[in-house]
């Protein structure tokens, strides 16, 4: 019940709300959380909470038939989530993953209303300096959609299993 609860919050709540919470209740609390160890805190509670529930749902998507097949060969419980569960619910599992660590790398960004000196904060404190707002968030924009797409490849690549091909014309 407690781990529902989490689940349910944690989801419920923007991820930019957690991390300033987890900074200003340490600080509240005496814990003198530096500013990373806060956002990386604040980012791990949210991302665990989202992830936790794609797991539960890629778990949920494998057909009770072929679980009960599995029973009626002999296999135990660990086998059959090992053999048969897993492996499939892993690769149903791997979009909704991937997307969310695309989100969370762009959430990174939140930090910086905390004091994080990221990558989008580094690039605010140049043109702060420079006056070329335009250009350097251009800059920083390309850089995230260059890593967010090269992971999004990555995963697409990845969905594919070893033997899978596509045929020209499909």
């Amino acid at each position: 019940m407690p781990a529902l609860v989490y689940v349910e919050v944690a989801r419920s709540l923007p991820s930019f709300l957690v991390i300033v919470y987890v900074f200003f209740a340490a600080g509240r609390l005496g814990l003198g959380l530096s500013v990373p160890v806060s956002v990386i805190l604040g980012l791990s509670l949210y991302a665990a909470a989202l992830t936790a529930e794609i797991v539960r749902a890629g778990i949920l998507s494998i057909e009770r038939g072929q679980i009960e097949a599995a029973r009626a060969l002999g296999l135990g419980s660990t086998q059959i989530f090992m053999a048969i569960v897993a492996p499939q619910a892993s690769r149903r599992m791997a979009p909704a993953l991937a997307s969310q660590f695309v989100t969370l790398t762009k959430s990174t960004s939140y930090g910086a209303v905390i004091g994080l000196h990221e990558f989008l904060r580094r690039g605010v404190i140049i043109y702060s300096r420079n006056f070329n707002p335009v250009e350097v968030l251009l800059v920083v924009g390309v850089a995230y959609f260059l890593v967010c797409t090269g992971l999004s490849a990555l995963v697409a690549l990845m969905e594919r299993a070893p033997g899978d091909h596509i045929e020209p014309g499909e």
